[in-house]
C-alpha cells in the first residue's frame, strides 16, 4: 500500500462515511505523537456518551485513511485492504464481542469481532491488538493498529466481513471511496 502525499484522502474530504450514522465526526486529524492508550482512553469516552448503544451505527476504522489497495473479490480478494502508515490506529466499525484477538501466518495479528446478529468482522494484518477475546467493544473503539503481518503486501487494514459465516462486500455497509 502506497500512503505517499496524494494517495490519502480524509474520511470528510470523500465522504466516504456511513450512509447510516457516523458516532464520532470524522474530521481531519493533525498527526500526533499520541500513544495507543491515550487514543483509546479518547474513543472510550466517546463510547461513554452513546451508552455502548451503538449497535445500527458504523465507524470508518482508519480515520484519514480511504486508499483502497484491493476491493471486495477483486483478484479473489476476500474484503477490503484500507492503505496507512504502520501503527495508524484501527477502530471497530461495529461494537461486539471480540471473539479472536492473536497470530496465524496468513492474517497476521488479527481481531475478529461478533457483532450480533450472524454479523463478524475481521480487521487483519495488524502491528499491535488491543482488545483480547471475550472482551466487549463498542463502535468506534481502539481495537488495533495497522500493519504488514502475515501475508500482507503492505501496511494496511485488511477489512472482511461476513453474515452467518458467508463473506460479503463491506460497502454493504460502509461507503467506499471511488
Amino acid at each position: 500500500c502506497n500512503t505517499a502525499s496524494g494517495t490519502e484522502r480524509s474520511v470528510s474530504e470523500s465522504g466516504s462515511v456511513s450512509p447510516y450514522s457516523a458516532p464520532l465526526e470524522l474530521g481531519a486529524q493533525e498527526e500526533t505523537e499520541e500513544s495507543p492508550q491515550s487514543a483509546q482512553a479518547e474513543q472510550i469516552t466517546v463510547s461513554e456518551e452513546t451508552n455502548g448503544e451503538a449497535a445500527d451505527e458504523v465507524y470508518w476504522p482508519v480515520p484519514d485513511y480511504t486508499y483502497l489497495a484491493t476491493r471486495f473479490m477483486q483478484g479473489g480478494h476476500r474484503g477490503i485492504e484500507i492503505c496507512a502508515p504502520s501503527g495508524t490506529a484501527i477502530f471497530a466499525v461495529q461494537g461486539g464481542t471480540v471473539t479472536f484477538s492473536g497470530y496465524n501466518d496468513s492474517f497476521g495479528n488479527h481481531v475478529e469481532i461478533d457483532c450480533g446478529d450472524g454479523l463478524a468482522m475481521l480487521y487483519a494484518h495488524c502491528s499491535e491488538l488491543y482488545v483480547t477475546e471475550g472482551q466487549s467493544v463498542a463502535t468506534g473503539d481502539l481495537i488495533a493498529a495497522v500493519g504488514a503481518t502475515g501475508m500482507a503486501s503492505g501496511n494496511q487494514c485488511h477489512l472482511e466481513m461476513t453474515r452467518d459465516g458467508i463473506l460479503f462486500d463491506p460497502g454493504a455497509i460502509l461507503t467506499l471511496p471511488d
